[in-house]
């Protein structure tokens, strides 16, 4: 069973206590106003057991095959500019995020489609080396400013390891979700405030949803918007089934 809920931060807001539960992996109408009203919403439950152990090994084992160097710590610069498409790098992780399941969710919220995966990007720790990463952290910005894609439907931010401290004069404003197994949906235009997760830590995987006729796009803002490049695409080209497959339909 996953649950939909509004979060603490939104209790103390709305001054209301309410829960969501869905079965079969289906939003209904009041997720869809939720959704639609707030620009996100927050789910439980919405990895397995078994997908909860298996994330973070995965995007680790991801790594160090784009790194081509067996070790074990690579730092956060490194793992935020080889952390876009890691589901491409490793299969067991490929079957979470492109699973059907999340795609249903994503599609019934934004009333969409079929959506096709966009791409997913890695947001580690930051260490204590503030470099790149760290300055990149130092902005607030919107799925859609972000993503070198035109046709951004939403935003799936997937909580892998916790965060080391809780913020709550900034929760309102925070899609990273504080526990581990739970995501936040939010659209392509919702300003996401980076310097919370600089100042809270954790790790997160981000999972970009996008209409069936998406288009590359050039976008400065995007760090690894060249990644599309190495696909073989090219600005104006439409996204395709083989490089970019469609997750629901």
């Amino acid at each position: 069973m996953i649950a939909f809920v509004l979060s603490h931060r939104l209790y103390l807001a709305n001054h209301i206590n309410k829960k969501f539960l869905i079965m079969n992996f289906s939003a209904n109408g009041e997720h869809r106003d939720f959704f639609h009203q707030h620009s996100w919403i927050e789910c439980e439950g919405i990895l397995s057991s078994s997908q909860l152990e298996l994330l973070p090994k995965e995007i680790k084992e991801a790594l160090l095959i784009r790194t081509g160097i067996r070790k074990e710590a690579i730092d956060d610069d490194k793992s935020f500019m080889l952390g876009r498409d890691l589901w491409r790098a490793a299969p067991l992780l490929k079957k979470i995020i492109v699973q059907k399941s999340l795609g249903q969710i994503a599609s019934e919220l934004t009333e969409c489609k079929p959506l096709r995966i966009g791409y997913d990007q890695f947001f580690p720790s930051v260490g204590q080396y503030q470099g790149a990463y760290s300055k990149f952290l130092e902005q607030t910005i919107t799925l859609q400013e972000l993503s070198g894609i035109q046709g951004v439907m939403c935003g799936l931010m997937l909580c892998v390891a916790p965060p080391n401290k809780h913020l709550s004069a900034l929760t309102s404003e925070n899609i990273f979700p504080f526990s581990v197994g739970n995501g936040v949906f939010f659209t392509p235009d919702f300003p996401i405030d980076f310097r919370i997760l600089k100042a809270i830590g954790g790790e997160y995987l981000l999972v970009v949803y996008v209409k069936e006729k998406a288009i590359y796009c050039r976008q400065d803002r995007d760090p690894n918007n060249h990644t599309f490049k190495q696909l073989g695409y090219n600005y104006g080209d439409r996204l395709l089934d083989a490089l970019n497959p469609i997750v629901y339909r």
